[in-house]
């Protein structure tokens, strides 16, 4: 009995015990519930992480971009348009140099003008031509010479380009020389006329016809090519014919012309006496 009340007092002391310790628990720390402890499990139980906070930062006011500069170009002045000037007159212009044309046609003259002289020729109807072989002579070369008078020009001229109307039987030719002269005293030496022979035949003859559609006076004339003397400038002009033959036939000069003209406008001066002749250079277009 004694061992059965001694057991029951320890238990009722423990109990107290345990009371009082939880009595100044509670004091120690009111109105909180005894934390659980930790499980002991070997798998750790990872904790919810808490929701980050996200602080919104005020919208930065927009920097303000610079305009760019705009560089004002000066609009290009617009062309003027152009005036068609008056063409300045130049010694080069054809169109602008005074010419003009002697013109002498044998088949329409009963004698000769004054001055011409001929020599082992005669004037017929179709023209100059030799005289007759003597008889017995039909086949000895013979020739003649015809020679102009001094022909005045209406202008002084720098250049002048003869052509002449010819007809050439087998073994028959004509020879042409021309001069000038300032003054119709001094003259210059004969200077032998080259036949420009690309416009006295073929694709570049001298047509029957202008361009414009006229009659070409020119046509059938051999032409002669041109005589140039820069800005000297003659009054007069001479020409002289040779025809030869080797037969009794004769050659025939039935017309003579001569075209002139002044190619400095007038900027040229009267030659002197005895200046060299300018090489011979091609005819112009009649």
């Amino acid at each position: 009995m004694e061992k059965n009340k001694k057991y029951n007092i320890l238990i009722y002391a423990a109990v107290i015990f345990v009371v009082i310790i939880a009595i100044i628990m509670l004091a120690r720390n009111p109105g909180q519930a005894p934390q659980p402890s930790p499980p002991r499990n070997p798998i750790e139980v990872q904790a919810t992480p808490e929701p980050t906070k996200v602080v919104a930062e005020a919208p930065k006011a927009p920097v303000a971009t610079p305009a760019p500069e705009i560089t004002k170009t000066a609009p290009k002045p617009k062309p003027k348009p152009k005036t068609q000037a008056t063409p300045e007159k130049t010694p080069f212009n054809p169109e602008d140099q005074p010419r003009e044309h002697f013109v002498i046609d044998f088949t329409k003259m009963s004698s000769l003008p004054e001055g011409y002289t001929l020599d082992n020729l005669q004037l017929t109807d179709k023209g100059i031509q030799l005289l007759p072989p003597k008889p017995g002579e039909e086949n000895t070369p013979r020739f003649g010479v015809l020679e102009s008078a001094p022909e005045n020009m209406n202008f002084p001229a720098n250049a002048i380009s003869p052509f002449w109307r010819e007809d050439l039987p087998k073994d028959t030719s004509i020879f042409v020389e021309v001069c000038v002269s300032p003054d119709a005293e001094n003259w210059s030496v004969w200077n032998t006329v080259i036949p420009d022979t690309d416009r006295a035949s073929g694709e570049e003859a001298i047509g029957q016809y202008r361009q414009d559609g006229t009659e070409n006076p020119y046509y059938q004339y051999t032409p002669g090519g041109v005589f140039f003397w820069g800005f000297r400038l003659y009054n007069n002009f001479k020409f002289r014919v040779n025809l030869y033959s080797e037969t009794a036939d004769s050659p025939t000069l039935s017309g003579f012309r001569v075209y002139y003209q002044d190619s400095t406008l007038g900027q040229g001066h009267i030659a002197e006496v005895n200046e060299p002749v300018v090489e011979q250079a091609p005819s112009p277009a009649p």
